[in-house]
């Protein structure tokens, strides 16, 4: 059967740049994807012509594995952006937390309930803190970040709460947040950002901690990460959670408008 990629993707504008569309294809991020398939580089082109034609100059995609670069590279994408691949097991990561950090956290770590997790007042908060991370340029909008919830089959929201919660106002206080959620036995955490204001203070461990915890009650078998090649501060928290560094790499690719241009005017 053909795999097609058209008809697995979403496209939103960029929550910074309203002329630059993110195209997120549907298991890109793994190897197997477009390894057999044909006729994915015309039906992507055909996407991007129709996306140009919309108005947006450059078209950027999500996290691409090699195969799946290779095939953009085809059609006139370029590299944006080099991302390094982590992996653990759940059992292999929770050996590196004392047992006493996974039971008394430093600060209060909880799961949003799931009738909760897109609510507006909480995406609101969790955008808030995802641009005071990563800044302008590179944070995600609310609508981005219910896409990373729906781009696995189970998901959960962990936060941290500053103070102790109110039950009419609960996470007022909150000031990190991780994204988790696996399909099949494979899990991803797909987004983890920690106010500035607490950084360095265990927090971020603390998140992945309950996050592995989670994966391993529900028998997966591998967890997967990506973060920034320039982000070292990052990479040193994953490996200080179990996790090791793969020897391929994941890239973000944009297209742009002129590309395009003198393309067809080949």
């Amino acid at each position: 059967m053909r795999n097609s990629p058209t008809t697995h993707f979403t496209v939103t504008p960029h929550p910074q740049a309203p002329n630059t569309a993110h195209i997120i294809f549907a298991g890109a991020h793994l190897a197997t994807t477009w390894s057999s398939a044909s006729g994915v580089a015309n039906e992507i082109q055909e996407l991007v012509s129709q996306l140009h034609q919309q108005g947006y100059t450059t078209v950027r995609t999500g996290a691409l594995h090699g195969r799946a670069a290779e095939t953009l590279g085809e059609i006139g994408f370029d590299v944006y952006e080099n991302l390094v691949l982590m992996q653990s097991s759940p059992t292999h990561s929770l050996r590196a937390f004392p047992q006493t950090f996974l039971t008394q956290p430093q600060r209060s770590v909880v799961r949003v309930p799931h009738w909760q997790t897109t609510r507006r007042g909480l995406m609101a908060k969790l955008e808030s803190i995802d641009q005071s991370a990563f800044g302008l340029l590179a944070s995600l909008d609310q609508r981005s970040l219910v896409l990373a919830l729906r781009a696995t089959t189970h998901h959960r929201v962990y936060v941290s709460l500053h103070d102790k919660p109110k039950m009419f106002n609960r996470f007022s206080s909150t000031t990190a947040f991780a994204i988790a959620g696996y399909t099949g036995e494979t899990g991803f955490i797909q987004r983890l950002a920690v106010h500035p204001d607490d950084q360095r203070l265990g927090i971020a461990s603390q998140l992945v901690a309950q996050s592995m915890t989670w994966f391993a009650r529900h028998h997966v078998k591998q967890v997967l990460v990506n973060t920034a090649i320039t982000n070292r501060n990052a990479q040193a928290l994953y490996q200080r959670c179990g996790f090791e560094e793969k020897s391929e790499r994941l890239v973000v690719m944009e297209h742009r408008a002129q590309v395009a241009q003198r393309t067809t005017s080949c």
